[in-house]
């Protein structure tokens, strides 16, 4: 996993780079360049990415459900 610093340089010899996940929210830039076994060097492609906060969907609390009938009682007649 690679920790990224403002104004550092990554270099690696693989095509990829695992982000870490301590990216602040916001929005950050990264700038690529290439260089070949022969040492030239690619003009730099930059993206902007934007690190959001996410905030978990609420679970809804489930409702009781009664699965006896509720029988009334019996009144009683006046006498």
């Amino acid at each position: 996993m690679t920790r990224f610093i403002v104004g550092g340089t990554i270099s690696t010899d693989t095509p990829g780079v695992e982000v870490d996940a301590g990216l602040a929210v916001g929005f950050h830039r990264f700038r690529l360049s290439v260089a070949d076994a022969a040492g030239t060097t690619s003009a730099p492609d930059e993206v902007v990415v934007e690190v959001r906060s996410i905030r978990p969907t609420p679970i809804p609390t489930p409702t009781p459900v009664i699965r006896t009938p509720l029988r009334a009682k019996p009144t009683r007649k006046p006498s």
